[in-house]
C-alpha cells in the first residue's frame, strides 16, 4: 500500500510538469503540424509576421519532441515508479518548457492580426492536446488492477486530474479557433478543424460526474 500511494504522488508530481504524416486537415489523428488545414508544401503559411513565424518555429519544436519511451509492458507498481521518475518526469519537464515558450509567442501574435488569431489558436490546442494524450496513456499498475479496485479508481481520478489543466487549455483554444474562423468563409476549413478537435477531446472525470463543461474563452 505504501509503494501505491508513492507512485500516486510521483505521477501527480510528475505532471505539475517521430510519427507518420498524414492528410492535412486531419481532425482525428495524431495532434502535429501536419494535421492543420491548408498548409503549403513547405508546411509553413506564407505571410506570417516575424512574432508568428518565431511562434510556429516554437510550436514545431514542441509537437515534434518525441514521446517519452512507452511505460512497461506488464507494468508493477515498482516498474511503473521507476519509469516515470526516469522517463515521464524528464519528458514532461522539457515538453511545458517547450510549451509555454511557444504559447507566449502564439499569444503576442494573436494580437496582431484575424488570420494569426485562427492560427494560433489551432497550435494551442494541438499543444496541450498533444501533453494530455500521453498523461492518459499512463496504465495501472497490475497489482491494483487485479487486487486493489478502490485504489484503482483513485489512482485513475489522479492521472485524470493531471491532464484536465491541459484539456481544458485546449478545449478553449480550439473553441476560440472556431469562433474566430468563423468571420469569413475562407476560414471554414480551420472552424471545422478546431471544432471537430474540440469535440474529440476526452471528458475529465470531474466533468463526467457533473455533466458540464466550464470553459472561459477569449475571442
Amino acid at each position: 500500500m505504501t509503494r501505491t500511494l508513492a507512485l500516486l504522488c510521483l505521477v501527480a508530481c510528475a505532471a505539475t510538469a517521430p510519427e507518420s504524416r498524414f492528410a492535412s486537415g486531419d481532425a482525428a489523428g495524431p495532434p502535429r503540424m501536419e494535421a492543420l488545414p491548408r498548409l503549403p508544401a513547405g508546411g509553413r503559411p506564407p505571410g506570417l509576421s516575424p512574432t508568428m513565424t518565431f511562434a510556429w518555429t516554437l510550436a514545431e519544436q514542441a509537437l515534434e519532441l518525441p514521446d517519452p519511451p512507452p511505460a512497461p509492458m506488464d507494468p508493477t507498481v515498482e516498474s511503473l515508479g521507476a519509469w516515470t521518475d526516469t522517463c515521464l518526469q524528464p519528458w514532461l519537464a522539457d515538453k511545458n518548457r517547450l510549451v509555454t515558450a511557444a504559447r507566449r509567442e502564439l499569444d503576442s501574435a494573436a494580437e496582431e492580426r484575424l488570420e494569426q488569431r485562427i492560427l494560433a489558436g489551432a497550435l494551442d490546442g494541438l499543444l496541450h492536446e498533444d501533453v494530455a494524450r500521453v498523461l492518459l496513456s499512463i496504465p495501472v499498475p497490475r497489482e491494483i488492477a487485479e487486487e486493489e479496485p478502490e485504489i484503482e479508481e483513485a489512482y485513475r481520478y489522479v492521472i485524470a486530474g493531471q491532464a484536465e489543466p491541459y484539456l481544458a487549455r485546449s478545449r478553449a483554444a480550439y473553441r476560440a479557433c472556431a469562433a474566430n474562423a468563423r468571420a469569413g468563409e475562407r476560414y471554414l476549413a480551420f472552424e471545422r478543424f478546431c471544432s471537430q478537435r474540440r469535440a474529440s477531446l476526452p471528458m475529465s472525470h470531474r466533468e463526467q460526474a457533473e455533466g458540464t463543461v466550464l470553459e472561459v474563452i477569449r475571442e
